[in-house]
């Protein structure tokens, strides 16, 4: 009989890396840890410190369906059967002269004038999940957080810090296919006033990078499987946060 890989997550309070209760068909029981599963068969590590391949399908459902959700964690935190490669996409870019009225020392004046330019940056993370293993991957959910900062007035000593945050649903990811994935888009841009103007300024704001996470629901539960993000070291350097992102756009006055 063939052993079939259908991953389905309806464990309750499973805990792997430690010995487990094996429940043969004909009743006997095996105490032992899983090593490994591949071609149908479970690699099982008995208390004595032997390690031993079974054939999957030797045991009760409830201890198939262990094997089952195990090699699925385990191909999911495996980076070299599960890939996620991220990829930083500038959407589209575009500038707007800013249009304001000049004073003049003779106490004359001109409105509509231009008095500095805007540069806008729309940004996106494209997001590659390569499954390697010999089995589907199902009931997963990505979820993600965009860090970046904008200046948003000249009396902020520092830009503020947002985060935008997303979640996709995952589709089933056949055995040994890709799925590619596009996050939300964050909008960022850089003001800058006519330098010949006293008190010029510039208003600066810049993507840092994302972070994303697979997770899984188990016990009405999230579970992380795995954390990556682009720079790598950003995962470490970023708390996982809620989103407080920018609220809206800054509205210039702008030629037509």
């Amino acid at each position: 009989m063939k052993f079939i890989f259908v991953m389905c997550l309806a464990l309750v309070g499973t805990v792997f890396g430690e010995n487990h209760t094996f429940t043969l068909k004909d009743g006997r029981t095996l105490e032992a840890e899983i090593m490994g599963v591949s071609a149908g068969k479970v690699s099982l590590k008995r208390s004595d410190g032997k390690t031993i391949p079974v054939p999957a399908n030797v045991f009760v459902e409830a201890d198939v369906a262990y094997i089952k959700q195990w090699a699925m964690f385990e191909g999911v935190r495996s980076t070299s059967k599960f890939k996620l490669s991220i990829e930083r996409k500038k959407v589209k870019s575009w500038d707007q002269e800013r249009l304001g009225t000049i004073s003049y020392t003779d106490g004359s004046s001109e409105e509509d004038q231009v008095v500095g330019k805007t540069d806008y940056d729309e940004v996106a993370f494209e997001i590659v999940l390569n499954n390697r293993n010999k089995y589907a991957l199902s009931d997963l959910i990505l979820e993600y957080n965009i860090y970046y900062e904008q200046m948003s007035n000249s009396q902020e000593k520092e830009p503020g810090q947002y985060v935008l945050s997303g979640s996709i649903k995952l589709d089933t990811i056949g055995a040994q296919s890709k799925q590619e994935l596009l996050t939300k888009t964050v909008t960022v841009y850089k003001d800058e006033s006519d330098s010949s103007f006293l008190n010029a300024q510039v208003l600066k704001g810049d993507v840092h990078g994302i972070v994303c996470r697979i997770c899984t629901m188990q016990d009405k539960k999230k579970v992380v499987l795995r954390s990556d993000g682009l720079p790598e070291k950003l995962s470490e350097t970023k708390a996982w946060a809620s989103e407080s992102k920018l609220s809206v756009l800054p509205k210039f006055r702008t030629k037509d």
